[in-house]
């Protein structure tokens, strides 16, 4: 609940840049959280598969030492009979693994439903945010304005996956809209 109170204050306070920027910039802050949280899991994971290695090679050379201790038993005919021991400690360590598994199990679970809060919460933050522009009768939404600039660099013959930025400045007294791709790589406007 506490991360979503930050998550929705680091909204609002973004939402005075412009909208595009601010929920970039909530995404990409979320994402390292859901990030960062999985690195968690996945550390937990390896720790808990790292244990139950280790149980399973206890497990298996649990009953070698057995048949070694029945064998050393046989050529001493004066020796204690070998204990007992080895199907407890067998036992054990395989309650120990089933236990190790079970907690990684949990705290993936959790940490599962941690992320999926956390991506409903980008996407709340995304369903909220409308800009329209509303002038002169006309209605333009900005994510249209965004488009057009971005149809701009795809009718400039440039590859869609390298435009990293755009800005759009409209200016309704000259029923324009201007933007600047990439910092600079293509300049260009629009009628509104």
């Amino acid at each position: 609940m506490a991360e979503a109170k930050k998550t929705a204050a680091v909204v609002k306070t973004e939402m005075k840049k412009t909208p595009e920027a601010a929920k970039e910039n909530v995404v990409e802050k979320v994402a390292a959280k859901v990030e960062k949280k999985a690195e968690k899991v996945e550390h937990k994971v390896e720790q808990a598969a790292a244990e139950v290695r280790k149980t399973a090679a206890d497990i298996k050379t649990a009953p070698k030492k057995t048949v070694e201790e029945i064998k050393t038993a046989e050529k001493k005919p004066a020796a204690k009979k070998p204990s007992r021991s080895a199907k407890p400690t067998a036992h054990k360590a395989a309650a120990t693994a089933r236990t190790a598994v079970k907690k990684a199990v949990t705290t993936v679970k959790k940490e599962a439903e941690k992320a999926a809060e956390a991506a409903k919460e980008v996407h709340a933050a995304e369903a909220k945010q409308t800009v329209v522009l509303q002038y002169l009768g006309k209605e333009i939404p900005y994510s249209e304005l965004v488009e057009r600039a971005a149809d701009a660099w795809k009718a400039a013959g440039r590859d869609e996956a390298a435009l990293k930025e755009i800005k759009v400045y409209v200016k309704p007294e000259e029923n324009k809209a201007y933007y600047v791709l990439n910092d600079g790589e293509e300049i260009g406007s629009f009628d509104i």
